[in-house]
């Protein structure tokens, strides 16, 4: 099967007409839909100005105002296009049964309704750009870029407070702030499963190389030691879609072994520069079970009375919990039973019934197992097998390059589900999920628009 080739870096702006720097200006100012613009910049700016002081706390909900109100044109959008998306059913029937179950569980209606806000809100976003129709034709190349950009802006940013004198940690995490190292992580994940995209679509490796370097840099800057694990899983994945494609492995398996002979630099600067520096344990340390063990399952007192939860203890916690009756294991404790805002005074009915209260750390995988049960789980599994599948069909379909990468980095993220929120609370981290959530719903519109009829005759207005 012959593969497609596109042009270097030094060419990426060939074939774009001729304009002055204020036009390309406002072309990049219309790549995404200006509320989805907005609330990316008020999630990547407020953490680290509210850390530094220069805004207030509450500064960190002007992100879910934005969103809120872009949740609210989507309801309009529904009306004006007389169109109701399936996935929209699928949110309204899940709020349903969740709420149901928590009002069952006793919980208040506050609970409920925040769960269900923290629960849905980023999928909302990928109905609201499935409904947008203002979409640039050359969007799935914009969006490539635009992340890359923003990758190559974090790590820039985390280089700047390295130099200044930030330690390497959960604190030197670019622009997401104090402890801003998880939504950092995810947002290296998401542009690594473009990077591999990009490198089964075209067998070029310049943007995969590149990736990987700047997501060495910011991991060990980060102290985010799991950086090598998701990229070799990456790989490994490659090589599945190779095999089942053409049948060939060849290239893939040069990437493995370019993985392999690129671990020993990353453990060399981790220890040399987070671990030997820190006091903390070295990289090699966690080949041993016991200790890697330990480290999963620890359940720590922090010093703000509240509980730390291993990854691996908050699974084993969930798993255990959702075992005290067949319906709580089926449907879980409800929408909301594991919300908790002690600004706005909330604690879903999950933390009022646990020994252990409120708690930190945790991963999504404890949220969606405590609120949705087993039911819950398979249908948001079916969802995202669903679509996995469409993407990689539409791979063969589309004859525009920028697309095929498109698919095959979101096919690479939703086939990591699992290991996401297994390893972080990834199902609410605000710029990946908006970013994430933006192209599943392009990619949705993309595939209604040619293989069906418009949406609506009457209306083809350019919506914000």
């Amino acid at each position: 099967m012959t593969q497609t080739t596109i042009p270097y870096p030094a060419s990426i702006f060939k074939g774009y007409p001729r304009q002055s720097i204020w036009d390309h200006l406002q072309t990049w100012l219309r790549f995404l839909p200006l509320l989805v613009a907005a609330a990316l910049v008020a999630d990547l700016l407020t953490p680290f100005l509210i850390w530094k002081r220069i805004l207030p706390g509450p500064a960190r909900f002007f992100g879910d105002l934005i969103i809120l109100s872009m949740i609210g044109h989507c309801l309009w959008l529904m009306l004006r296009l007389d169109k109701i998306p399936s996935a929209f059913l699928l949110i309204i029937a899940l709020s349903v049964v969740g709420g149901t179950v928590a009002w069952h569980e006793e919980q208040s209606w506050q609970a409920t309704a925040w769960g269900i806000w923290l629960m849905f809100k980023y999928p909302m976003i990928g109905i609201y750009a499935y409904l947008h129709q203002g979409w640039l034709p050359d969007f799935p190349k914009r969006y490539v870029y635009f992340l890359f950009g923003l990758l190559l802006f974090e790590t820039g940013f985390q280089g700047i407070q390295f130099i200044l004198g930030q330690a390497p940690g959960d604190d030197l995490a670019g622009t997401f702030g104090r402890h801003g190292v998880a939504p950092l992580f995810m947002v290296i994940a998401l542009a690594a499963c473009i990077a591999f995209g990009h490198w089964l679509a075209t067998n070029n490796w310049w943007l995969l190389t590149g990736a990987i370097i700047l997501g060495v840099i910011s991991s060990v800057l980060g102290e985010m030691k799991i950086f090598p694990v998701a990229v070799l899983a990456l790989a490994l994945i490659c090589v599945g879609i190779q095999v089942v494609r053409n049948g060939k492995i060849g290239q893939a398996l040069l990437i493995i072994a370019g993985l392999v002979i690129a671990a020993p630099i990353f453990l060399y600067l981790y220890n040399t520069l987070v671990a030997d520096v820190g006091g903390t344990r070295r990289l090699e340390e966690y080949l041993d079970f016991e200790t890697t063990e330990r480290y999963l399952q620890n359940t720590d007192l922090t010093e703000d009375g509240i509980y730390y939860f291993g990854r691996g203890f908050a699974m084993t916690y969930a798993w255990n919990a959702i075992q005290r009756d067949r319906t709580t294991l089926l449907f879980g404790y409800g929408i909301g039973a594991r919300a908790d805002s002690s600004a706005l005074g909330i604690l879903g009915q999950a933390l009022i019934q646990s020994d252990y209260g409120r708690t930190t750390g945790g991963t999504s995988i404890l949220v969606l197992l405590q609120e949705l049960g087993l039911i819950g789980i398979g249908v948001l599994a079916i969802f995202v097998t669903f679509h996995s599948l469409q993407l990689y069909h539409d791979v063969r379909l589309h004859t525009d390059v920028y697309a095929k990468i498109l698919c095959y980095g979101l096919l690479l993220f939703s086939i990591m589900w699992p290991f996401w929120i297994w390893y972080t609370k990834s199902w609410g981290l605000n710029i990946v999920m908006i970013l994430y959530w933006v192209a599943v719903g392009y990619t949705f519109r993309h595939r209604a628009h040619v293989d069906s009829p418009p949406m609506s005759p009457v209306y083809n207005g350019n919506i914000q």
